[in-house]
């Protein structure tokens, strides 16, 4: 039997055990987050949506940096990545700009060898059916939110994208050099004789090809291209190049521009002026965690700003002339059904019209 002044003493003893106890059992109870491979993907998915973003934001300010492989400019990734740094100051971001071929080169030849820096990569959608096998299976909490052409993939299929705008493409001309009474307003008035030599696009012409075969039939979209291939086009890296030369005067008119580096070079006050092509085509910009990330967390997080509502309206109103995909906003310009959305090709489809590009377009210069 315990004595009267040892009885305190116990009851004191056991009553903080039970508080260390209550202390520790929901800690115990709660399972720590993972910190790489499949296990950061499969945890995640589990969590409700705020508990997860809760999560992400702790987890990325641990980690502490993102590093990005982009095919997008990063005078462009700055609309919503100074967003993102502002609002979280912990994480450094490292970014590494690169032309879309390089891009999708990296990013497949770094995963085989399963060495690789890359947590985030952005790039244009349609390079997606060469690059997804080394893509994270991560569902944003705004998934649900988006139009079904900004979402790629789905973590039943392993790996997934979304895209955070589409770049409308135009038509854009020098008005210094070209009357506007003159200015070709769709694609077949441009692939007149008059405006040989004159004009400029990108190298990357595969999906522009895909989309014209599936609106005229194989016959009449040749046709078409092999008219505006006959322009002698100056041809360019990417759309940020193209959008320089016409800038810089080395074109008088650029087919393929995005309605978005033509507005800007407009209200820089260059001698721009542009429309929207005609029949209207559009490239949406996406980007994915990658499946090997050394900082998944903050990869996810950056993909679930850039895909939040308000970051797509404030982004809208800081570089105007794109379309998005959120169906909960407000947005310049209105998703219209009518643009045909560049698609993701196969591997095999994409080199059957990369062989058509270059013989056609490039190699015929």
């Amino acid at each position: 039997m315990l004595s009267a002044n040892i009885i305190p003493q116990f009851r004191a003893l056991v009553g903080a055990a039970f508080l260390t106890i209550a202390a520790i059992g929901p800690l115990a109870a709660a399972d720590p987050a993972p910190q790489e491979g499949a296990a950061v993907w499969a945890y995640l998915a589990k969590l409700p949506a705020a508990e997860r973003l809760t999560v992400l934001k702790r987890e990325a300010a641990r980690e502490g940096a993102l590093v990005i492989y982009s095919a997008v400019g990063l005078d462009r990734a700055s609309v919503f990545l100074d967003m993102f740094k502002q609002e979280n100051p912990a994480i450094k971001v490292e970014f590494s700009r690169m032309t879309t071929n390089e891009l999708a080169q990296k990013v497949t030849t770094e995963f085989r060898a399963k060495r690789t820096n890359l947590d985030l990569m952005i790039s244009s959608s349609d390079w997606l059916g060469l690059i997804n096998a080394a893509l994270a299976p991560y569902e944003t909490t705004t998934w649900n939110d988006l139009d079904p052409r900004f979402r790629h993939g789905s973590t039943a299929e392993g790996w997934t994208a979304v895209d955070f705008d589409s770049l409308i493409e135009v038509i854009a001309w020098r008005t210094d050099h070209v009357a506007a009474g003159e200015a070709p307003r769709n694609l077949d008035a441009l692939a007149q004789e008059k405006w040989k030599g004159r004009v400029g696009t990108t190298k990357v012409r595969e999906q522009f090809l895909d989309a014209y075969i599936s609106l005229y039939g194989e016959k009449a979209a040749m046709e078409k291209f092999d008219a505006l291939a006959a322009l002698d086009n100056r041809i360019y890296p990417s759309i940020a190049g193209l959008s320089q030369g016409l800038g810089a005067g080395e074109i008088d008119v650029a087919w393929g521009l995005s309605g978005a580096r033509a507005a800007r070079l407009k209200k820089s006050g260059a001698p721009i002026d542009f429309v929207i092509q005609d029949p209207p085509m559009s490239l949406n910009e996406t980007m994915a965690a990658g499946k090997l990330a050394s900082h998944p967390y903050a990869a996810a997080l950056l993909m679930e700003f850039v895909t939040n509502v308000k970051t797509m309206e404030a982004s809208d109103k800081i570089e105007p002339g794109r379309a998005f995909g959120s169906t909960k906003g407000k947005f310049t310009i209105p998703l219209a059904p009518a643009n045909f959305v560049y698609r993701e090709l196969p591997p095999d489809k994409y080199r059957e019209l990369n062989r058509i590009v270059e013989r056609k377009l490039i190699r015929s210069k």
